[in-house]
């Protein structure tokens, strides 16, 4: 349950901050398949992920593991999770946890007030 949580934590957060804090994607305005900006009124993970890098808020090594928590994230669909029967345990979710770190730290220092 960590592992879908990750995710969808990451999900909630990247949404409000794109829409919050973006001119762009406050109009809905979202990064797709072929890196461009494109209207996307309900964007999904993958393309939340590259927005906030796209935006220049997310650095590469973040985008790139936080795409594989995603792939994790996706067992919360049955028929994904019968297929792989994966098994999760106590390093799955510390795999996970890393490139959440790593993109809260680049959030914070790319949307950190600048000190006068």
């Amino acid at each position: 349950m960590a592992v879908i949580a990750i995710g969808s934590f990451v999900e909630g957060m990247l949404l409000t901050l794109l829409t919050e804090r973006d001119d762009r994607c406050r109009n809905r305005q979202f990064v797709d398949e072929r890196g461009k900006f494109v209207n996307k009124p309900q964007p999904n993970l993958e393309s939340l992920i590259d927005t906030a890098h796209a935006c220049g808020w997310i650095q590469l090594d973040a985008k790139t593991f936080m795409h594989t928590v995603r792939n994790f994230r996706n067992y919360i669909h049955p028929g994904k999770e019968l297929a792989d029967n994966p098994a999760f345990d106590d390093d799955s979710v510390g795999l996970c946890w890393a490139p959440l770190q790593a993109m809260l730290n680049d959030l914070e220092h790319a949307l950190a007030p600048q000190a006068a």
